[in-house]
């Protein structure tokens, strides 16, 4: 058995517990290998509201179908609440309601984009249907973001047609901050720090062709909706926002190239073998999904090109992940991650589990906000790590072909990587 050189940083403090699975972490945007700049410290304390897509046959949706992220966000140490939001009046398990903010008429409002009374609507008020305009559901989202949070972040998770409707608020706010009439009935600020689509058509769904209604006619590709989108690739509400898309090769609704038909700072795309499809079956229901055994292709900004891991997260646990930090990464001795050259990686490793990156030719290693973790050269003697001046808690590797850290006497670690 091979021994291995071993290096142990800690810092003060220790964090709620993290359930299973393999570290993964997140990239920060780079500036240049000589000036990395760190991003935001991850916020678990913002609230995460939930978005549902289209329901073309009930008009009703269950968000108890949503226990991956309603359940797992907090045994993963989310501090923030989980929020699922309703637009259809027979949604069920909502905990917020679109209906309640502002105008039914205004911004591609009116009687045509609503039903009086019927099922689940109390006599003489107004439903949406699926001939609400995607832009009405948007804008109640942003004036219930405003009405209830004011200069507060959140965070947005929109499964389908809910990633659209995230992403149409948050361009409409950004445009009407700029001066464009057409948005004027916006509120002033939308703070939505971070917004993951899952399955999200972006470039369009031809499956929109089998329906009438307009929320369908809105998602074919081509649809005036979608061309005027065009213009907002990566729309920021205040403070600037984080977009993540995912997808799966096995989504027979969604293409892989349509949920990331935009321009989101990173991207996973599930490959066949993952049985991702478009049901809610493998994206928020499974509860399985701290597992990290998923066939993926990644990408993030700044990296050259997509890479493949057969150790992926399932979609909740990256979720997570993607909400708590900027872009993620973790690999295994047979299958190492590359680090990108100037790139800030942040890294999150659970008691008993490890990840083990390409190194050559250096990299500094620090910890993070909490924990304390284990660094390990592989092969023994490939290499040596040396502390940094002027950075006691740091550690500069050369000529160590690859480096494996793991958390080690606490619930949960967080560190940093650079790569020289």
């Amino acid at each position: 058995m091979t021994s291995r050189a071993n290096v142990w940083i800690a810092t003060g403090a220790v964090v709620a517990l993290l359930l299973g699975g393999v570290a993964w972490f997140l990239l920060a945007p780079p500036t240049t290998p000589a000036s990395t700049v760190e991003p935001p410290p991850p916020d678990r304390a913002l609230d995460v509201l939930l978005l549902h897509g289209i329901d073309v046959f009930t008009e009703a949706n269950d968000y108890g179908d949503w226990p991956g992220l309603r359940a797992g966000l907090p045994a993963w140490g989310w501090e923030g609440k989980v929020l699922p939001v309703k637009y259809y009046p027979c949604d069920r398990g909502a905990l917020l309601d679109l209906h309640d903010h502002k105008s039914h008429d205004a911004h591609h409002g009116g009687p045509e984009a609503h039903r009086l009374g019927g099922a689940c609507v109390p006599g003489g008020a107004l439903g949406h249907t699926t001939n609400t305009p995607i832009e009405h559901l948007a804008y109640h989202f942003a004036w219930l973001v405003a009405d209830r949070y004011g200069d507060r972040c959140v965070h947005g998770v929109g499964h389908s047609m809910g990633g659209l409707i995230l992403r149409y608020a948050v361009a409409a706010v950004e445009a009407k901050a700029k001066g464009d009439p057409r948005f004027s009935e916006f509120p002033e600020r939308l703070c939505l720090r971070a917004a993951i689509t899952a399955g999200t058509p972006h470039g369009g769904t031809y499956v929109a062709a089998g329906c009438e209604a307009v929320q369908c006619r809105q998602m074919g590709p081509g649809s005036p909706f979608l061309q005027a989108l065009d213009a907002f690739p990566h729309p920021n509400g205040t403070g600037g926002t984080r977009w993540i898309a995912i997808g799966s090769e096995d989504d027979r609704v969604v293409s892989n190239a349509s949920s990331r038909a935009f321009d989101p700072d990173a991207w996973v795309i599930y490959q066949k073998a993952a049985d991702v499809t478009h049901s809610l079956g493998r994206w928020y229901y499974d509860t399985v999904s701290t597992d990290a055994g998923a066939p993926a292709w990644v990408w993030a900004r700044g990296s050259a090109a997509p890479w493949t891991t057969g150790s992926a997260f399932w979609p909740a646990r990256w979720t997570y992940l993607s909400l708590a930090h900027p872009v993620w990464g973790c690999g295994t001795e047979a299958d190492p991650w590359p680090l990108t050259p100037g790139v800030l990686t942040h890294g999150e490793a659970d008691a008993g589990a490890d990840c083990v990156y390409k190194a050559l030719p250096a990299v500094v290693v620090e910890s993070g906000r909490a924990g304390e973790f284990r660094l390990e050269i592989l092969p023994e003697q490939a290499g040596a790590c040396a502390p940094v001046a002027d950075r006691p808690e740091a550690l500069r590797c050369e000529g160590a072909p690859l480096l494996r850290l793991a958390a080690s006497g606490s619930a949960r670690a967080e560190f940093r990587l650079t790569r020289a």
